[in-house]
């Protein structure tokens, strides 16, 4: 497996969470989600164990009943990890909503890498770090956040090749970040619903390692083709995320992958 750990955007993560790690306790909060994002939450996971941060996994739900038990003076002693993603989007902006949230009733926050394609709500934020998977759409809503790779790129797993692989997965989403650009194919299936934010990663990477070529537009199918060093095509949903993230990480390590326009794409080329 090919992944991008021994980065020095890794390593800038890993220095910035020991520079504010004076707290007595750690939170590292998950993303909800899909399949997909089980693999931004075990590539966190391995990351915060290599790094020896010794955290307390907590729900969203569970850090916000914490905090509506503290006084209106008081906040939570804590440095709270918020898990990247995509939910900073017209479509999906829970990630957005929950920072906002919890930034006055803990002591410090740090996001992990997200696509910031919108501006952060109104309010004290002044003890929040925020980490960004690209650069264009970061530089536009949120200047002030770090780059590092998305969590998904520091993942490490055995995975069992299977000796005769099939031509081609088409992996095509069925939810609401469809592009209105995007085509249909008879034979597609939208994997990354199979599973939650939650589910063992290990069936999925076995999926996409039967297949020696991967067609998606679901960018977590695509990094998990590029880890396991397939041919991969990446084609947009509804806005710039897969295209930037692309940018950033995958075309300068991946040379397998490419990112092809909807309308320059041809399932039977």
């Amino acid at each position: 497996m090919k992944n991008l750990r021994s980065s020095n955007e890794f390593k800038l993560l890993a220095q910035t969470i020991a520079d504010v790690n004076q707290y007595r306790t750690v939170y590292f909060i998950p993303s909800p989600g899909n399949w997909g994002d089980a693999l931004i939450n075990t590539g966190t996971v391995q990351f915060l164990d290599s790094i020896g941060c010794n955290y307390e996994t907590r729900s969203r739900a569970e850090l916000l009943y914490e905090i509506s038990q503290v006084g209106d003076d008081s906040i939570l002693e804590l440095l709270v990890i918020v898990g990247g993603g995509g939910g900073w989007c017209e479509t999906w902006f829970s990630t957005r909503d929950f920072v906002s949230s919890i930034a006055p009733g803990v002591s410090r926050v740090l996001v992990l890498p997200t696509t910031y394609a919108l501006k952060k709500n109104p309010g004290p934020d002044a003890n929040v770090i925020y980490f960004s998977r690209d650069s264009k759409l970061a530089s536009k809503h949120l200047p002030e956040a770090l780059f590092c790779h998305d969590m998904a790129f520091f993942l490490a797993a055995d995975v069992e090749q299977e000796p005769h692989t099939l031509p081609r997965l088409v992996a095509l989403r069925a939810d609401r970040e469809q592009s209105p650009s995007a085509k249909k194919f008879e034979f597609s299936v939208d994997v990354s619903l199979l599973g939650d934010a939650f589910s063992p990663v290990a069936p999925l990477l076995q999926i996409v390692s039967r297949f020696e070529h991967v067609v998606s537009d679901r960018l977590h199918v695509a990094i998990a083709g590029c880890l396991l060093n397939k041919s991969v095509t990446l084609l947009p949903g509804n806005y710039e995320k897969s295209r930037e993230v692309f940018a950033a990480s995958i075309s300068p390590h991946f040379p397998l992958a490419q990112f092809r326009e909807w309308k320059d794409f041809d399932f039977w080329p």
